[in-house]
């Protein structure tokens, strides 16, 4: 079963949480570590399914090590109780939760950012987001307190791919995704949405939102030139987002095609009528 510990811990050498049964090594567990955590060597956490979570509540924890979160590990932030450190969130490994914390975040490769309301990255704080990194939003309706964001109140260098899941009333709209004092963009792109819709991502320096709109199919026509990012080449005339379908017929007027949307975008379906296209530029993902 899950494991709460009260007493108070140094961590004097590097140390490892396993949300793991410790005979089997198969059954998940959760652990809660209720005392003061001192030290300054790094806290990590591996897990065996991530259906469980490492949880810290003392919020007079001082250990300055940081916390990798690695292979299949969950950090559950709920307070202000992660020591000093950075927040490392590294291959395999998940943060979530909802509170205000005082630590930087780093997502780094493979590594998965998945908010349960609002994480607040206090000041001093920064996010840096490698572009192998996943954001995963939780959305309601749009402008719902419920929904999940990222505020950071340092700095933010977002990369990666952000995935959306439709919570409770989720449509058409703008959601805020992210807010920062100072919001770099090192190409952050839009993975996958819920059915049915389509969407695309905005950037000012302070923001980054999510921008929703019905899904729609687009059939490739090629009247003007062989660009994708010309909306007469597209019948209805539009240029396609993030989840949309494309489909490529026989009528097109031009079959060597150049992908020059400027990101990449991740499409419901793609779908090739006949044989003989070539497809250059920009990749795709599907």
């Amino acid at each position: 079963g899950d494991f709460a510990y009260d007493g108070v811990i140094s961590l004097a050498v590097p140390s490892t949480v396993t949300l793991t049964d410790t005979v089997s090594g198969n059954v998940a567990r959760g652990v809660t570590l209720n005392g003061v955590i001192s030290g300054t060597s790094p806290l990590s956490v591996i897990g065996w399914n991530r259906t469980k979570v490492l949880t810290l509540t003392n919020t007079g924890s001082t250990f300055s090590g940081g916390i990798n979160i690695d292979s299949n590990g969950v950090l559950q932030v709920t307070a202000d109780s992660n020591g000093t450190g950075a927040i490392n969130i590294n291959n395999g490994g998940t943060l979530t939760g909802a509170a205000t914390i005082s630590n930087s975040v780093n997502l780094n490769d493979a590594g998965i950012l998945s908010p349960a309301g609002k994480i607040t990255i206090g000041i001093g704080g920064n996010l840096a987001c490698a572009s192998t990194g996943v954001m995963s939003f939780d959305l309601n309706t749009p402008s719902d307190t419920a929904d999940d964001e990222l505020q950071v109140n340092g700095n933010a260098t977002v990369a990666g791919t952000v995935n959306v899941v439709a919570g409770a009333g989720f449509g058409v709209g703008t959601y805020l995704l992210i807010s920062g004092t100072s919001i770099t963009n090192s190409g952050l792109i839009l993975g996958t949405l819920p059915v049915g819709y389509s969407g695309s991502l905005s950037f000012t320096p302070t923001q980054v939102t999510l921008n929703v709109t019905p899904q729609t199919t687009y059939r490739w026509s090629g009247s003007v030139s062989s660009n994708f990012n010309n909306a007469n080449n597209w019948v209805p005339a539009g240029i396609p987002n993030s989840g949309d379908a494309l489909v490529f017929g026989d009528t097109a007027n031009f079959t060597t095609l150049n992908n020059n949307f400027p990101d990449v975008r991740t499409f419901f379906s793609v779908t090739f009528d006949n044989s003989g296209f070539v497809l250059d530029g920009t990749g795709i993902a599907i």
